[in-house]
């Protein structure tokens, strides 16, 4: 699916969802309603966002 209809499809409302993806480049989103609950490893080397 890959990340921008990913977030496309979270952020269009139609299903309720949260959402953490790992994109190819080394980046961890989250989605602000999970961001919360979620506990980055620092020693995973992935560069942690929040989005909504």
């Amino acid at each position: 699916m890959g990340e921008d209809r990913a977030l496309e499809l979270w952020r269009s409302g139609v299903y309720d969802f949260d959402l953490i993806l790992v994109t190819e480049d080394g980046r961890l989103l989250a989605t602000a309603g999970i961001a919360d609950r979620f506990r980055p490893d620092d020693s995973a080397g992935y560069a942690y966002e929040i989005v909504s």
